[in-house]
């Protein structure tokens, strides 16, 4: 940070991003030139006096091998020259590495002369091996593969070079609108975009190249994207970086936080005299209860026993929609052999020609017992997004369960993240206007009109007058069902209707999320990123990232190697990587100086913001389930202990969603196989014979918790 300049243009590189690569460019330079240093040797004689060849004499031959080695060695030094300077200095601090510029082009220098001498090695050592009658086999075999590494090398250099190319063009530290003038001038297509816009909506545009949406959405995500990158002199490692120094950022708070809430639960004079064990349980066990509204799975209550399981059930009407994606997924050896035991059914809406979505959603859901499928659609566009309607006699439940993420439309529809006024109905009058996430009410106008059309659930509810309507879904899907109910909520025939939401994004203002807890429930699972995402959040986690980057005083690749596994070699302590606080002033601060300029350059048109981008929130009432780590004692191994794993269910209160939490699980969490997988480990508690609470005298008046 900020991007490298050299040979007169910006890269989509960093200076301080050659450590790693120079570091394994040079053992094998290294290893290449003691290689061909010693075959040479011992062969020299021989190739001295094999004078057969066609290209020239012994000396010529001489010359050229020896060449080789006085590249090899450049090629070796200059690599390790560029690996030394660019671990040199901080993320901001770049004087220790102002001289890598000139360096690089020594070493790109180099690594063409090795190319070209390569070449003419290869030809020169097949010319032996066809007119030579003495041939040194061995040498022959290692020379080979040292001219053959090296054109390997240069082919992913160049290749790496092509990756890191910066279209933009110009030199220039993030002013993307001097660099692009003679691309808008070009054309009078998008003159109402500025530069930058222009540049994401080229960006775009290749990216969704198969999505089906009008230009007219690519240029409002453009404008979001440059809004939120506006003038940010940053390269992809520069994120990695702030993400894992924002990780123990939280990891610190989080730490803190519990210790102080279990010590207002459990004093430590109480510890002392009963159970020393107990304080370390409640730790883990309060551990995602992050605020003190949030309150423990209360498994003796039946309502809440009865929520879980009905929300794991119907679960598999979710799971039917995505087709068989998933269902290869979760059965990579025998899903082939299932679905071909269901292609004779009937094609749904939309299906392709081997019926493998209908096939898929029927092996899912006939799961279970009393249940049915009325009808499928696996029409997906930009607005349109697959959907079925079915039915659970056990639960007496109508459920329209709509698909989430899984086509470049649907990746169009969840960034098309503009906050918008709907014509949906306040539901009560602590609000005037109903605000929603633009892509995703698009796509629920477009099903609610869907299913008024075809009258399935219409018919379904006349029915089944005595079922209960259920509006589900997961991920994007989840989003869609959230404002698909409030749209069918007006309908009189729809009115009674509730809405199981998992892992659903936060798609409307607080008002509504608040008025509707009393029919919606959003499920949420570990530190999924989904629910936790916002304008707002992203936003957030953008300026700490610049902050805690400002305030790093160490080397990115010492923050690399704190966050891969061997990262306790290097320190785990959050002060081992950042300072406590920066120079407000920035005198004598390179680093403060380099923030002041960043955050001057990075600060967004907040009225444009303010307008265009309103808080949104998770709506309804929240469950979460998490997953937690604990220490017991060996069953066989006196001393030792073992770790033990329990899933928790928690009534989480909206504000533990506020903040994106950094983690390596934050996506996989995500996954709907990974979700039913939590909610059935949670489930096991219900009939765990050890399943314990802690004494009343541990309790909070808002809050049980649970130990085993």
């Amino acid at each position: 940070m900020p991007s490298l300049v050299t040979c007169f243009r910006t890269w989509s590189i960093g200076d301080d991003d050659f450590v790693i690569s120079g570091v394994v460019h040079t053992i094998i330079r290294f290893a290449l030139l003691i290689a061909f240093s010693v075959s040479y040797h011992g062969y020299s004689n021989v190739i001295i006096n094999c004078e057969n060849n066609i290209i020239g004499d012994s000396d010529t031959t001489q010359t050229i091998f020896k060449l080789s080695i006085v590249i090899l060695l450049f090629s070796f030094l200059s690599n390790a020259l560029v690996t030394f300077i660019s671990s040199r200095g901080t993320i901001l601090d770049q004087r220790p590495r102002s001289s890598l510029p000139f360096f690089l082009i020594i070493r790109g220098i180099f690594i063409t002369l090795e190319f070209i001498i390569s070449v003419i090695g290869i030809i020169l050592l097949n010319d032996y091996n066809v007119n030579c009658s003495e041939k040194p086999t061995d040498f022959f075999q290692i020379a080979y593969g040292v001219y053959l590494t090296s054109i390997i090398i240069f082919s992913i250099s160049a290749i790496s070079m092509c990756c890191f190319f910066e279209f933009a063009g110009g030199q220039g530290n993030g002013d993307w609108d001097s660099h692009l003038n003679w691309r808008q001038q070009s054309s009078n297509t998008h003159s109402h975009l500025t530069n930058y816009d222009y540049l994401w909506l080229r960006r775009l545009k290749v990216l969704f190249c198969c999505a089906s949406a009008h230009i007219t959405v690519y240029e409002e995500i453009g404008r979001q994207f440059s809004l939120h990158f506006k003038n940010l002199d940053i390269v992809p490692s520069d994120i990695a970086a702030a993400l894992i120094l924002v990780r123990k950022e939280q990891l610190m708070i989080e730490k803190e936080q519990t210790i102080l809430r279990s010590e207002s639960i459990i004093p430590n004079e109480t510890i002392q005299n009963e159970n020393k064990a107990l304080k370390s349980r409640v730790i883990e066990i309060i551990k995602y209860q992050r605020t003190q509204r949030a309150k423990s799975f209360d498994f003796s209550d039946p309502d809440d026993v009865d929520t879980l399981n009905t929300v794991i059930r119907l679960f598999n009407f979710t799971l039917a929609i995505y087709g068989w994606p998933l269902l290869m997924l979760m059965n990579p050896v025998t899903g082939i052999c299932k679905l071909c035991t269901k292609c004779h059914l009937p094609s749904g809406n939309g299906d392709n020609c081997c019926h493998c979505n209908t096939s898929a959603a029927h092996l899912t859901v006939y799961q279970n017992n009393d249940v049915e499928i009325l009808y499928q659609s696996f029409e997906n566009t930009f607005e349109m997004k697959p959907y079925l309607v079915g039915v659970d006699h056990h639960l007496k439940t109508i459920i329209v369960s709509v698909r989430g993420t899984l086509s470049i439309d649907d990746c169009v529809t969840d960034v098309l993240a503009e906050t918008i006024e709907t014509d949906i109905k306040p539901l009560n009058n602590s609000y005037t206007k109903t605000l929603a996430h633009k892509g995703i009410y698009t796509a629920a106008q477009a099903i609610a009109k869907h299913i008024q059309q075809k009258q399935i659930v219409s018919n379904a509810v006349s029915i089944y007058k005595d079922y209960k309507l259920v509006i589900s879904g997961h991920s994007l899907g989840a989003g869609v069902s959230v404002l698909l109910s409030f749209i069918l909520k007006e309908i009189k025939l729809f009115s009674h209707l509730t809405c199981i939401a998992y892992s659903p994004p936060p798609v409307v203002n607080i008002e509504a999320a608040i008025a509707a807890e009393n029919f919606i429930l959003a499920v949420a699972t570990g530190k999924d990123v989904v629910p936790r995402l916002s304008i707002k959040s992203a936003y957030e986690l953008r300026d700490k990232m610049l902050e805690l980057t400002a305030r790093s005083h160490v080397s990115k690749t010492r923050i690399f190697c704190a966050g891969c596994c061997c990262g306790s070699c290097f320190g785990q302590d959050l002060n081992s990587f950042v300072s406590p606080s920066i120079d407000s002033e920035g005198n004598n601060d390179v680093a403060s100086k380099k923030f002041q300029e960043f955050v001057r350059k990075a600060q967004v048109d907040l009225p444009e913001w303010s307008a265009k981008h309103r808080p949104l929130s998770l709506a309804g009432k929240i469950l979460h389930v998490s997953k937690t780590h604990y220490s017991v004692k060996h069953r066989f191994i006196p001393g030792l202990k073992s770790k033990k794993i329990e899933y928790h269910a928690t009534w989480a209160d909206r504000e533990d969603f506020n903040h994106i939490l950094i983690s390596p699980s934050m996506i996989l969490d995500h996954l709907p196989d990974r979700l039913i997988f939590f909610l059935r480990q949670a489930q096991k508690n219900l009939v765990r014979k050890d399943n314990q609470v802690l004494p009343n005298s541990y309790r909070r008046s808002s809050d049980k918790l649970d130990s085993t």
